[in-house]
């Protein structure tokens, strides 16, 4: 008898554990682990700051032409920024007579151009916004008396790609022009302007080398003092 007992004993047990079991897997009471609980705030997202982003630059382009309409090839556009005292942008004209200034920051800009054997040409303010095309076209009046040099390092050898500015040389209440004429140096250095009669200052700049000014009365200037910066 004692025998069976334990077995009908150790059935029960059994049947117990079972029930049990059951009765959590169907919803009734039991905790599941396994559950994901519900209810309660969403979980925070995290916002990475990335900084402010560079405007997207600005575009100018267009024709430089003579009084009747025909293009001048060679002719220097000059955009100068009224916003800082960064150099100047510039371009030339192809044969078509036109000219194309990409990457140009917003901003706004005191525009000119000039050429051989036509006087420089003041084209007014030119105002441009982030990812705008500007188109500038600017007719030139032949004239003026030539002012050539060339630009030299401290050893004598020439300097080419170098921006030569001949400025107006106003009184003081006259205030700045933006009529400047402007050449860029051919691989010997040498360079040619045309400007109307009076007194101007010339400057000369190149990005590898400390610029140099020299002072023009109806004169050929030539730029011999551009020295490279020591380290």
């Amino acid at each position: 008898m004692r025998k069976g007992r334990l077995v009908v004993a150790g059935a029960a047990i059994v049947l117990a554990g079972f029930l049990l079991w059951w009765c959590g897997h169907k919803g009734g009471g039991g905790v599941h682990p396994d559950s994901a609980p519900t209810g309660g705030p969403p979980a925070a997202t995290k916002v990475v700051d990335q900084g402010p982003t560079a405007p997207e630059p600005a575009s100018v382009g267009g024709h430089v032409t003579d009084a009747k309409g025909a293009p001048i090839e060679g002719a220097i556009v000059r955009l100068a920024s009224d916003d800082n005292d960064d150099p100047p942008i510039t371009a030339r004209s192809g044969a078509d007579g036109s000219y194309a200034i990409d990457d140009v920051a917003p901003g706004k800009y005191a525009a000119s151009a000039s050429a051989p054997g036509f006087l420089a040409h003041a084209a007014g303010e030119v105002a441009v916004a982030a990812g705008e095309h500007r188109t500038l076209d600017v007719s030139l009046t032949a004239g003026g008396r030539p002012l050539s040099g060339t630009v030299t390092d401290a050893t004598g050898g020439p300097i080419g790609g170098v921006l030569v500015e001949a400025e107006p040389e106003r009184g003081v209440l006259a205030g700045a022009g933006p009529d400047v004429a402007a050449a860029i140096t051919d691989d010997k250095g040498h360079f040619a302007l045309t400007v109307a009669e009076g007194s101007y200052s010339v400057h000369a700049s190149h990005a590898e080398y400390v610029g140099a000014s020299q002072r023009a009365e109806r004169i050929a200037v030539g730029i011999d003092d551009l020295s490279r910066p020591r380290g």
